[in-house]
């Protein structure tokens, strides 16, 4: 057996600048001992089983945090096996620590080099490589002195010294430049390039007096966005242009110490290649369309396109390349096109492959003068036939010769050449710099000749060189000047929120939101900020990314890890702004924009760790952190977003009973066999894994081929199930999932949900997790198009608290297995036991899903550090009719009299003392239904527990309850098992329990004759109302009822339910049960309250009809008249006590319901004379306001005297209009 000697003593010391990536290789050497696994010269841990570990230590200058991983090639030896296995990053627990030493900062780095290691096999390192990346707190706008500079294209540019004052530099003699590398940031983590700030050299060009002052200025060099690559294997110029800019930007500091400036070199000896020619290239490219609005890649439409190169100095002895990419989308088995090239025609012919077919060409033509013209034309026989141009490319060669103007040029020939010479035809002397690195941009020295001007320069990259005067150099354009900031410097964060400036003060209220009830420490930046520190300026996607990361890793070195990124803005597929429409926070965009897999995910900002990101096959690795958006366009949609968010977190009146309430809603039909039922299938098979593993849930099964189908000129339709997910809605859920087809506009094409039924959702304090296993619901990245989704959750007054939903096409098997695994975590307790924040759940889902392209098309809309409303609490049943609840139950029979006694624990199972209130309902057992069929498969059966024979309230005093009741008649006399739902609250916590064991069958004697119906009150709103008087057209019924043997609540007697029927049309007839609450310790009265929506302006009538359990009813009918709330309406104004003695209070009658107003009111005397003015402010639950008082003096703070007052009442609601009426009081002072 081998057993384990290292050769090896593992110390470095590297130094290094912060902000920097390098890499450590090593190897270990395993030796054959028979005695031990254990030798001198190792360091051994009793922790790690006295597994031998890699230790050292890394200078990493002055960063502050460091990411060390595993790179590629790593192997692992079998020690038994003679075999090897490549290591990756969750093989091997890589710990870091950080010590400070002087100056400096030092990462601690140590992990096993044992990976298995046990009696079967031994895996032991023998090669590795890890990278290390630091991360700094320190950038160059901590000052405040930073101006912000536009740069168009590659080039030298100047400066002068009354730029910089006219800039409001103070200090100019001070200033520095910094850039970043052109092109896009890379979409991969482990991809090396510098993504920093770097400082950019300076050539200063003084006067006389050699200080920099007036008429001077300084040179220097600017790359613009986009970048070329050359392919050595093809030979051929690829032009890679900026998905979200086009421009690059610098900026000019004023800080302390010397710049950097350009140093001029000489690169003597013997050349071995001279070079007289240099390779042009250039490119054409448009962004005007995106096919899909989905996707990175624009294209430009095509039907006839002209565009011309001129290239100076062309070498017309050698071709000119060209390659060109069009998208053709036609139904035709092949279209045509011409391409024109200085009048020379040539056309092509495209086969069909696919519905937007690619088609990339070369071709290559001789010049005899400078300029090439290109024309393309298409036309097809088919008007449904598109063209779309990609892009142009030329490449060509060119004699070295300077003009009047700069000179940018490189040549592949000197490539992998020791030094080669190039000699550049020139009357003048200009200056020449290698611009290969923008960091280290160098001066070269030239030799001029006759007419001519040569350098040299090594072959060993590709390098890049500008010719140019002063007089040649371009300016920048001034964009700002940019306020003090440092992003770097955040750490310790357990969120960040990135906000659009205009949502700053939105932003803080959810970051206080989060410290007040989480102790979060949330950091609010903006994205402009972002790319200033991490992209140069210039927008992109991985520069949010790359500062998520640095964030991440800096708190993860200290003690607060970051958790949760929420995304406080609208997004769109165009990032770049093409359209004339406002972009809030970039979305990251497949590449693929041509076909249905083209997805957007704001999933990429949450892969931070060394190897993840995006390549070739898409994302890589695992979510690191919880994320979230909240796709509002304005101050208004901010506003409605933040105060749902923070009354669903802190309002107790936000919390209830529909907290233990899951709504699943199908649809009826796949249509793709013969998985025809998978939508009914998938959603039923959710409910039975929930309700394993949480019992204390109920659950509402909305699966629409369960009702009727009915068909309509619109086309069919299901009504019944319609109005099922509106009474919901009304009743409350804590989640409502669908499965099922949809779109931006609807669920299912029977539009079971669209923008007009969700106007009638009314459901403010009862806000779902809404989940849609759909397509495109939440396309949320089409500015043009607000998603249904997206109005769910900016509904004002209800819709849906957050939504984990789809923003473009997706399949039910995915679907079916993320939502399932969703259900593992989401009524999961965190560390601290609390309910799981919205954001860690969907991270551990999408996980342990898979990970795949399915999963990446759904998105959190919503705060993803909100935590589910799940009940905190347990409630135990101990006993039932005086039995311990463990011990074997009697039956319960219809009407037997059932006494429950219980108590209220925590989750670590200890009683609390605490008092609060208990809700109790108690369901008769499952009933089996069967869908119809409605369009032509097999129909399919499921189980609901849906009846209810009492529905109650009681008090809890000291952790303790008891309740009783009598079983109505009504209930199935079949044996089985029933379901007692409990939850509790108090004005801190809440609490959910349940039992499911208790049978329920058969029937009692009562030993008391009751033959009388329930006695019935009805109002609309409140208590206050009077029959005929006035409410708006979402006004609430009011039922109160009262009967000694208690109230019918179950569905199961034929006739016997609980119903409102509204203006005697049955079409309006409304089954109560389910809104039905007894009174606190009572099981003999309560109250029935159903809120009607979008009533019909005029007087209507309400007949409602109430049974007791024994069967007796009793009717009784209410008349109101529905003024439209547009109108605004005051009235029955008065006060009391009147007369007044020492104070009063107003009241009044209004129809502005559900929203804050503002009430004025002017005391007046008899002459007319203002006496006081009095401000009030209320939230309106109902149509009467609440007692409004007055201390009976005068604005100078004197007693009224004795007499009559007028007083006038102003009402202002939430939008500004207002109403006044009058009447008067009198004061009568003893």
């Amino acid at each position: 057996m081998y057993r384990i000697l290292i050769f090896l003593i593992f110390l470095f010391n590297i130094e290094i600048f912060a902000n920097t990536n390098f890499t450590i290789t090593d190897s270990v050497t395993w030796q054959d001992n028979d005695d031990t696994y254990f030798c001198n010269g190792v360091e051994y841990s009793k922790k790690n089983d006295f597994i031998p570990m890699y230790n050292t230590e890394v200078n990493i200058g002055s960063a502050e945090a460091a990411e060390i991983y595993f790179s590629e090639g790593n192997k692992y030896l079998s020690l038994l096996y003679d075999a090897q296995w490549s290591v990756n990053n969750t093989d091997i627990a890589i710990s870091v620590s950080y010590t400070k030493k002087g100056n400096d900062n030092y990462a601690n780095i140590s992990f096993p080099l044992l990976y298995s290691y046990n009696k079967i096999d031994i895996k032991g390192l023998k090669l590795f490589t890890i990278k290390v990346v630091t991360f700094s707190k320190n950038n160059i706008f901590d000052s405040g002195s930073v101006v912000k500079l536009k740069i168009a294209n590659s080039g030298i540019y100047k400066i002068s010294y009354s730029d910089i004052v006219n800039y409001g530099i103070t200090n100019p003699n001070s200033v520095k430049l910094h850039a970043v590398a052109n092109g896009q940031l890379p979409l991969l983590n482990s991809d090396i390039s510098c993504t920093e700030l770097k400082e950019i050299p300076i050539s200063l060009q003084l006067g006389s007096d050699n200080v920099f002052n007036e008429g001077d200025y300084l040179l220097f060099y600017a790359a613009g966005p986009h970048k070329w690559i050359y392919n050595e294997a093809t030979k051929i110029y690829e032009h890679d242009k900026h998905d979200f800019s086009n421009a690059s930007y610098i900026f000019l500091s004023a800080n302390n110490g010397n710049s950097k400036t350009i140093e001029e070199i000489s690169n003597d000896g013997t050349q071995n290649i001279t070079l007289r020619e240099y390779d042009y290239f250039d490119f054409e490219e448009k962004d005007e369309e995106n096919i899909l609005k989905s996707g990175s890649e624009w294209f430009e439409i095509l039907t006839s396109k002209e565009v011309s190169f001129t290239i100076d100095n062309v070498n017309t002895a050698k071709p000119i390349k060209l390659k060109w990419k069009l998208i053709i989308e036609s139904d035709l088995q092949s279209v045509n096109y011409k391409v024109t090239t200085n009048n020379v025609p040539k056309s092509y012919s495209v086969q069909r492959i696919s519905e937007y077919t690619t088609h990339l060409n070369k071709d290559s033509v001789y010049l005899n003068s400078s300029s090439l013209n290109l024309k393309i034309d298409f036309t097809s026989s088919n008007i449904s036939s598109k063209a779309y141009l990609d892009y142009i490319e030329v490449q060509a060669k060119c004699n070295l010769s300077k003009s009047n103007k700069q000179l940018l040029f490189c040549n592949a020939e000197s490539l992998n050449k020791s030094l080669a010479e190039y000699i550049l035809n020139t009357s003048t002397q200009p200056i020449v710099w290698d611009v290969t690195d923008y960091e280290n941009v160098k001066q070269l020295k030239t030799t001029s000749g006759s007419g001519s001007l040569s350098f040299k320069a090594k072959g060993d990259v590709l390098r890049h060189f500008a010719v140019f005067s002063s007089a040649e150099a371009y300016s920048p354009e001034f964009v700002e000047k940019v306020a003090s900031q440092n992003l770097h410097a955040i750490d310790n964060a357990d969120m960040l929120i990135i906000a659009n400036p205009q949502f700053q003060k939105q932003a803080e209220a959810i970051a206080s939101l989060h410290a007040d009830i989480d102790g979060f420490s949330t950091k609010v930046v903006s994205q402009n900020q972002i790319f200033n520190e991490f992209s140069g300026g210039k927008p992109d996607v991985s520069a949010i990314r790359n500062f998520i990361r640095h964030v991440y890793f800096t708190s993860k070195a200290g003690s607060l890890p970051l958790k949760y990124v929420l995304l406080f803005g609208d997004g769109s597929y165009d990032n770049r702004n093409v359209t004339p429409l406002d972009v809030k926070i970039m979305t990251f965009q497949s590449k693929n924009s041509l076909n249905h897999s083209s997805y957007v995910s704001d999933d990429f900002y949450g892969f931070l760790e060394g190897e993840e990101g995006v390549n070739n096959d898409g994302f890589t690795g695992d979510l690191d952190i919880g994320l979230g958006r909240f796709p509002v366009n304005n101050a208004e949609q901010a506003n409605i977003a933040i105060e749902k968010t923070i009354n669903y977190a802190t309002n107790k009146a936000y919390r209830g009973a529909w907290q233990n309430e899951l709504c699943f809603i199908a649809d009826d039909l796949d249509g793709n066999p013969p998985n025809q039922t998978v939508h009914t299938v998938d959603a039923d098979s959710l409910t039975v894994q929930i309700k394993r593993n949480y019992p204390f849930f109920n659950f509402e099964k909305i699966f629409t081929d369960a009702y009727k189908q009915h068909t309509t000129v619109a086309g069919q339709r299901y009504p019944d199930a319609m109005n099922a997910i509106k009474d919901r809605l009304k009743k409350g859920a804590l989640i409502l999932n669908y499965t099922g087809h949809g779109s931006t506009e609807r669920f299912a094409s029977e539009d079971l949900v669209n923008e007009n039924e969700l106007s009638l959702w009314n459901n403010e304090t009862k806000l779902p997790l809404i989940i849609t296993a759909s397509c495109d619901i939440s396309k949320f990245d089409n500015p043009a198009e607000e998603s249904l989704g997206e109005k769910m959750f900016l509904l004002p007054k209800g819709g849906a608290i957050a939504l984990l939903s789809t923003t473009r096409v997706v399949y039910s098997s995915a679907n079916y297995a993320l939502n399932s695994t969703l259900y593992k975590y989401l009524f999961n307790n965190d560390e601290q036991g609390k309910p799981i924040a919205l954001g860690e759940a969907i991270r551990r889902t999408k996980n342990s899903s898979g990970n795949n392209q399915n999963d990446r098309s759904f998105i959190l809309l919503g705060d993803p550090a909100l935590r589910l409303a799940v009940p905190e609490l347990r409630v135990i049943v101990d006993s039932i009719n005086e039995k311990s609840i463990n011990e074997i139950q009697d039956t319960i029979h219809a009407l037997s009299f059932v006494k429950i006694t219980g108590r209220i624990e925590n989750i670590a199972g200890d009683k609390i003392n605490r008092n609060g209130t208990l809700k109790v309902k108690v369901f008769d057992k499952e009933k089996k239904i069967t869908t119809l069929g409605n369009d032509g498969f097999e129909p399919l059966s499921f189980y609901v527990q849906n009846t209810i024979i009492f529905n109650g309230n009681v008090n809890v005093v000291d952790g303790d309850f008891k309740l009783s009741f009598i079983v109505p008649k009504d209930i199935s006399y079949v044996p089985g098992t029933g379901k007692f739902s409990f939850y509790y609250s108090d004005e801190q916590k809440d609490g959910a329990g349940a039992i499911n064991n208790i049978i329920i069958s058969g029937v009692d004697s009562l030993n008391y004759i009751d033959t009388l119906g329930p006695e019935i009150s009805i109002y609309m709103n409140d208590t206050t109302f009077e029959n005929g008087g006035k409410t708006n057209q979402n006004p609430l019924l009011l039922v109160k009822v009262a009967d000694n043997s208690g109230i019918n609540v179950s569905d199961f007697g034929i006739g016997h339910n609980a119903v409102a029927i509204l203006d005697s049309d049955i079409q309006f007839q409304q089954t109560l049960n389910e809104f039905y609450e007894s009174d606190i310790d009572s099981y003999q009265s309560g109250s029935f309250k159903y809120p009607y929506t979008s009533l019909e302006e005029g007087l209507h009538y309400i007949d409602v009809k109430i049974w007791d359990v024994l069967n007796n009813s009793s009717e009784k009918r209410i008349t109101f008249n529905v003024v439209n709330s547009v109108q605004m309406l005051l009235y029955d104004l008065f006060n009391y006590p009147n007369p007044v003695n020492e104070y009063t209070n107003f009241m009044f009658s209004h129809n502005q319901t559900d929203q804050t107003l503002q009430v004025q009111i002017e005391i007046y005397s008899t002459q007319g004379h203002h006496l006081k003015t009095l401000d009030y402010e209320f939230y309106a639950n109902t149509y009467r306001s609440e007692p409004l008082f007055w201390d009976a003096r005068s604005g100078s703070d004197n007693q009224l005297s004795k007499g009559i007052y007028f007083y006038k009442v102003i009402l202002i609601n939430e939008v500004g209009k207002r109403i006044e009426n009058s009447s008067r009081l009198v004061i009568f002072n003893e």
